[in-house]
């Protein structure tokens, strides 16, 4: 998504209520915002008055990438005043708001930063996927993130919905997404789920899977095997298309149990 669409999408009424800037000309903001996020000079005035929260979450939140260009991030107004108030950290909801790819990395280049490769766990590797730079990072953090903010991440309504199905969670209408996900990731770090779903799954898929597990991968093709019952049951989440990724959290107890 360039820039131009980002700022059509997500400046919005919803934003500038937030900020308390109701009945501003959006479409002249919208311009202007455009302007601001292509201009190395402006960016680099920006980053100069960030607060150390917002130079955390724009360093942590470089080491993703995503196809769409922009990263759901954190909404706090405490936290992060500057990137919200100057409308490049735009609000959409349920404490969640979303900046471009492209304004973080300005930001950082102003900054002088390079960003090196992760270091990867010992008894973990990637190697059985072709990733570039930016896939590799996004790989390692999304497996060392908490299991709440990796969930949070990668799912959408209709998949957080198909899991919690599956793991026969009882949930209501007026559920929300964070509750939902804080019960997802409770029931997949249960060692006596984890074991049911194990043994539920269809021998070939769970074989393929534990010895993956063993192996010590941490990504899962659709090339290798179809994995049906590890991606519905959440266990395993898509990162990108035809790639899976699991969690520390979940791959740590499969590995001890094995």
């Amino acid at each position: 998504m360039d820039l131009a669409t980002f700022y059509n999408m997500y400046l919005t009424d919803v934003h500038l209520k937030k900020t308390g800037e109701q009945g501003t000309n959006l479409y002249k903001l919208i311009d202007e915002k455009i302007e601001e996020a292509m201009s190395y000079q402006y960016l680099s005035i920006l980053s100069e008055s960030l607060t150390p929260d917002e130079i955390e979450l724009i360093t942590r939140f470089s080491n993703f990438h995503h196809e769409s260009n922009v990263q759901v991030v954190p909404f706090d107004l405490d936290k992060y005043p500057y990137l919200t108030f100057n409308h490049h950290l735009l609000f959409i909801g349920e404490d969640e708001g979303v900046i471009h790819e492209e304004v973080i990395d300005g930001i950082l280049r102003s900054f002088g930063r390079q960003i090196e490769l992760p270091t990867v766990r010992e008894d973990i590797h990637l190697n059985n996927v072709d990733l570039n730079h930016a896939e590799y990072t996004t790989a390692v953090n999304l497996f060392e993130y908490p299991i709440i903010e990796y969930y949070n991440m990668l799912t959408r309504e209709e998949q957080l919905y198909m899991i919690a199905s599956y793991l026969n969670i009882e949930f209501e209408e007026t559920t929300t997404r964070s509750q939902l996900i804080n019960m997802i990731s409770k029931h997949l770090t249960n060692r006596d789920v984890l074991k049911l779903i194990l043994e539920t799954m269809e021998e070939k898929e769970r074989h393929a899977f534990l010895q993956k597990i063993e192996a010590g991968e941490i990504l899962f093709t659709m090339e290798e095997y179809t994995w049906e019952e590890v991606m519905i049951s959440g266990l395993v989440m898509p990162y990108q298309p035809g790639i899976a990724i699991i969690n520390a959290s979940i791959y740590d107890i499969l590995k001890n149990a094995n």
